[in-house]
């Protein structure tokens, strides 16, 4: 049984979020861990890990606190990403090397939830990043890994290098053997045209493949931060983002992004700013991923999704 597996047994649904913070920030330390808790999160995700630059103690500090919370955390390591294995041009061996010593660092913590694979593989990359997820697989299955794709659209598909969309999804399920499905979608905090049915049909496009793969648990990202084009989210917007994406048979969801990012590029009210502080967007969205796992989580993670009109 592997840590995916135990959660849904539990009943608890695996609220997790995108951390891009560094290393000592507010979200870099075992204190940010007592905001993931008040968030509602229950899979924390610690910011990137290289060896040679952070304390293998930081990262010690924060399984730790996560333990004694009782959460889990994916843990983003260099030496476990796509990323290094780009850097490797493949070198799959080497790669091993690499996963294998960060798992004698902290693959058997009680709180390790998994590893960081990446996001959103694209172009001559895709095959690698399907490399990286099945020697995860094969190595630690007791873990589950992380690895996002982006969310469809006939214009992101074709800048991806793409000519199909849902074979890209078969091709990771038949490379990999992935525990869950992951894709992200914040066309709901968006109001180009056509967003919302690039939102519905990336929905449909991940339950079909569901189906087609024996019923695969599926996650989704979605948006708690303005930016861009992409509006600040009110509390009515983060509760229809959570019930329409679980109404369609979602079983785990991330949120981008809780800690603020690149305020310069027009990133603004996340839950927890620039100061550390906790804005009303924390309040927000801590009442209604509680009330939902509260609610519906023992519910929601025992039913088999069927179809959504």
């Amino acid at each position: 049984m592997n840590t995916l597996d135990k959660i849904t047994a539990q009943g608890i649904i695996p609220f997790t979020f995108h951390n891009y913070s560094p290393w000592g920030s507010p979200a870099g330390c075992a204190a940010a861990v007592k905001d993931w808790v008040d968030l509602g999160i229950t899979v924390g995700r610690m910011p990137g890990y290289d060896p040679e630059v952070n304390k293998k103690e930081d990262v010690l500090a924060v399984l730790d606190a996560c333990a004694e919370a009782g959460i889990h955390t994916f843990i983003t390591d260099r030496r476990c990403s796509m990323g290094r294995m780009f850097e490797l041009e493949g070198d799959e061996d080497a790669y091993r090397r690499g996963f294998d010593q960060s798992l004698k660092d902290f693959g058997d913590h009680p709180a390790t939830f998994g590893y960081d694979v990446g996001d959103e593989p694209a172009h001559q990359y895709i095959k690698m990043a399907y490399r990286t997820y099945t020697i995860q697989r094969e190595t630690a299955p007791h873990l589950t890994p992380f690895m996002s794709c982006a969310g469809y659209s006939p214009g992101g598909a074709e800048w991806m290098g793409l000519r199909s969309y849902n074979r890209y999804i078969d091709r990771l399920v038949e490379d990999a053997n992935p525990p869950m499905l992951f894709h992200g979608s914040y066309a709901l905090g968006c109001t180009e045209p056509d967003a919302l049915d690039m939102h519905f049909l990336t929905h449909k496009m991940y339950s079909d493949a569901a189906k087609r793969h024996g019923d695969m648990p599926v996650w989704g990202t979605y948006l708690c931060t303005g930016h861009y084009n992409y509006f600040c989210p009110t509390a009515t917007d983060l509760r229809w983002q959570i019930s329409l994406a679980f109404a369609l048979g979602l079983k785990g969801m991330a949120w981008f992004n809780v800690y603020i990012n690149r305020p310069e590029e027009n990133y603004r009210w996340p839950p927890i700013n620039e100061f550390g502080e906790r804005t009303h967007t924390f309040d927000w969205l801590s009442y209604e991923l509680r009330l939902f796992q509260k609610t519906y989580g023992k519910t929601m993670m025992g039913l088999t999704y069927q179809q959504g009109y």
